[in-house]
Order: structure tokens, then C-alpha cells, then sequence
């Protein structure tokens, strides 16, 4: 009986002790845990992170938040030498089974696919409900995707990974009589026309590019000014240009430029049209000597596209029927030298594969014109096939941009 108060007031000592011990160490901690700089923070571990991360990551604290949100990190976000997520539209919805009655419920007019995730990983699927999207007729720069709304009549340049977006009203511009518009609107050139949107570096300006295939004339809309204006002279094209298709009207911006594979109407020679829009120049460039192309831009089954591949200008070349069929992609470099990045050889069964990009596992990812998404090796080994749609055009080759975190300046910048 007398052991067990004994074991009692022995477990109370020890219990005691333990307690006192703790009151020590604790006595030793800091009263507020350290904190890392937040010059470390932003350039050792924020610069290095995705958009969609970043995102995530303003919930943080106030400093981060400011931090991400301010426009001097999304500049040196954006031109860091770390891997960014870059995303290509896909054209329509994915095949069934999808019930019949929930087909409008999950429509997405605008699905931005991340072109190094694997092709069956839905959760690296952007999808945003867009009213009245139909492609980007304008196409894409800096993170920013451009199309017309031609029911409420404005032309809209979004940031698909934050939502912010300009809108811009449009009339339409007499082809005879060209004059500026009323202020803040756009004039819609009628007639053919080669458009697109790019950066101006130097007025830190982005800009909406028309260019009239008839005159040239060049119609350049200024986000910044909110204003029109016209460049009528330029020394080049006395008899105009023809774009091959209607998927060849949309410029690809690169190396401070618009870049438009084109037809000289007098000569019927094939060229590649490209607007220097710091210095507002436009200037005709032969194609490489490598590219024999025929009427229309078509060679039997083969046929050649400009695109962006990473940040630079790329030419890309769809495979054609035979057994020596192959895929091509080159680059243009520094130099204005055109290199040859991907030459893959393909089966037979594998013809009309246009390729897109090189992933950052270094497959080759494209699409095949009966609506496959389909990578292969650099050897021709076919890695992944996903059936998506029956569009002709699964991918766009002007439809190709890299994430950004980047503002448009002007008002009327709220989210979708």
C-alpha cells in the first residue's frame, strides 16, 4: 500500500522536472522565427517559379503579394532565364464520352494546352469560358492572345493566366479614304489584310498592326496613346501581297517584329513580309533557299509555316506522304541564319504531322490533321497519341505564347 503513493509522488517529479526543462530551452528560442531577404526570395526562389504558381503564392503575406503583383517582377519574370510554361489554344473540345447534355456545361471556347505536359493530364489544362471566342484572329505576344467580338464589336487582348484584358471598339475603315478614327477605336480594314500584335520595347507600347495587302498600307493602333494612326510609305511592294491562307494572315512576333509568309502579287514570288515596329519599318525578306514552294504554299502533301519556337522566329514543315516522309523545324538565329532544329523521320501512316515545338524533354510535339495530338523522339518513335477533335488545324502555329504575369497599359484592364 505504501509503494503506491510512493510511484505516485515519483511520477509528479518527473513530470515536474520535464516541464521546468522545457521552460528552459524555450527561454533560449528567439521570440520571432527568421526571415529570408526578400532580395533572395525574389531572385533565388520567386523568378524560378510558374505563373500559376506565382498566383497561388500572392496569398502568402502582404510583402509577397505585393511583390508578385508589382509590374517591374512581372518584367523580370518574364525575361528571366528560367523554363517558363508555354501553352498552345487548342482548336474544339475533346471527344466523347461526354453526356450529350453536358457538352455547353464544359465547353471552354479558349483551352490553353501546357505543350511539355503530358497529353492526357487534364489538370495542365487552361480552360476559360469566353463569350463569343472564335480564334485568335489577332494572334499572340508577351503572354497575350487577340481576337475580334464581332457581336459587341470590340477587338479584346487578354492575359489568359491572370484574366486581365483590354477591349477595344472598332469601326470599320473606308479602304479609299483612310482617316483616324474616333478616339479609342480601331479601324477594321475590310479588304485582306495581315494582322497582329506586338511589343514596342522602346516606347514600352504594345500595338495592334494592320497591314493592307493591296497598297501596303500599315494601320497602327497604339494601347498606350489609345489612338490610331497610318504609315503609308515604305519604298517596298509596288504591287501588293497575298497571304497563302487565311491561317497565314496572322503574324508571329519575334525579334521586335511581325513576321508574315507572304505572295508578291506583281512577281508571284514567295517572301516573308516582317514589321519592325520600333523603328515602324516594313521590309520583305527572301525564304531560305531550302524551302521550295509551290503555288499556294503547297508542294504535293508538304507544306511550310512561320511560328514561334521558344523566343525566336521558326519556320516548320509538315511532313508528306511517302516512306522517307519527315517533320521539320528550323530557327532563326542571331544572325538571321536559319538553323535546322528538328528533322524527324516519320512512317508513312504518320503523314501530314506538323510539328509545333520541342518540349522540355526534348520530344517533338505537334498535331496530325485527322485531330491527333501526337510527341515523338527525336528518332521518330511515336511516345503519345491522344485523339482531341476533327479540326483540320488541331494546333495553331500562331496561337503558340509563353505565360506572363504582364499588364496592358490604358484603362479598361478588369478580369474576364
Amino acid at each position: 500500500m505504501d509503494d503506491e503513493p510512493r510511484h505516485r509522488n515519483s511520477v509528479a517529479s518527473q513530470e515536474s522536472s520535464r516541464k521546468a526543462s522545457m521552460r528552459r530551452s524555450n527561454s533560449t528560442l528567439p521570440t520571432e522565427l527568421p526571415t529570408l531577404p526578400m532580395e533572395l526570395v525574389n531572385e533565388e526562389i520567386l523568378l524560378r517559379l510558374p505563373v500559376k504558381s506565382l498566383l497561388r503564392f500572392k496569398a502568402v503575406n502582404r510583402e509577397w503579394g505585393g511583390l508578385i503583383s508589382s509590374s517591374d517582377f512581372a518584367k523580370a519574370h518574364f525575361d528571366s532565364r528560367y523554363p517558363h510554361t508555354h501553352r498552345v489554344r487548342l482548336e474544339g473540345l475533346p471527344p466523347p464520352p461526354v453526356p450529350i447534355e453536358r457538352i455547353d456545361e464544359l465547353a471552354a471556347p479558349f483551352i490553353g494546352f501546357d505543350m511539355s505536359a503530358p497529353l492526357f493530364d487534364e489538370a495542365s489544362l487552361l480552360r476559360i469560358p469566353l463569350p463569343n471566342f472564335k480564334s485568335f484572329e489577332w494572334g499572340t505576344c508577351r503572354g497575350f492572345v487577340g481576337w475580334t467580338d464581332w457581336d459587341d464589336e470590340v477587338v479584346i487582348i487578354l492575359n489568359p493566366a491572370t484574366g486581365n484584358r483590354r477591349r477595344i471598339a472598332w469601326v470599320y475603315a473606308d479602304h479609299h479614304q483612310p482617316r483616324r478614327p474616333p478616339a479609342g477605336k480601331i479601324s477594321l480594314v475590310r479588304d485582306k489584310v495581315l494582322r497582329g500584335i506586338g511589343y514596342d520595347d522602346i516606347q514600352e507600347d504594345y500595338l495592334i498592326i494592320q497591314v493592307e495587302c493591296h497598297i501596303p498600307r500599315v494601320n497602327v493602333f497604339s494601347l498606350a496613346t489609345n489612338s490610331s494612326g497610318y504609315i503609308l510609305d515604305f519604298g517596298v511592294g509596288i504591287g501588293g501581297y497575298e497571304p497563302l491562307g487565311d491561317d497565314y494572315a496572322v503574324g508571329v512576333f519575334a525579334n521586335k517584329g511581325l513576321h508574315w509568309l507572304v505572295r508578291k502579287t506583281d512577281t508571284n514570288q514567295i517572301i516573308i513580309l516582317f514589321f519592325h515596329l520600333p523603328s515602324r519599318t516594313l521590309t520583305e525578306t527572301e525564304v531560305p533557299t531550302f524551302m521550295q514552294v509551290e503555288e499556294g504554299g503547297v508542294r504535293g502533301n508538304k507544306k511550310y509555316f512561320l511560328s514561334l519556337i521558344g523566343s525566336s522566329l521558326g519556320l516548320v514543315y509538315e511532313s508528306g506522304q511517302g516512306p522517307r516522309g519527315c517533320a521539320k523545324i528550323w530557327v532563326m538565329d542571331n544572325a538571321n541564319a536559319w538553323i535546322e532544329l528538328v528533322n524527324l523521320p516519320l512512317q508513312d501512316y504518320n503523314w501530314n504531322f506538323i510539328p509545333l515545338c520541342v518540349t522540355t524533354n526534348g520530344s517533338i510535339l505537334g498535331s496530325h490533321r485527322d485531330g491527333l495530338l501526337m510527341k515523338f523522339c527525336d528518332e521518330g518513335a511515336q511516345l503519345e497519341t491522344r485523339q482531341w477533335g476533327r479540326s483540320y488545324d488541331l494546333l495553331t502555329h500562331y496561337g503558340i505564347y509563353k505565360e506572363s504575369l504582364l499588364s496592358l497599359p490604358g484603362r479598361d484592364v478588369a478580369r474576364i
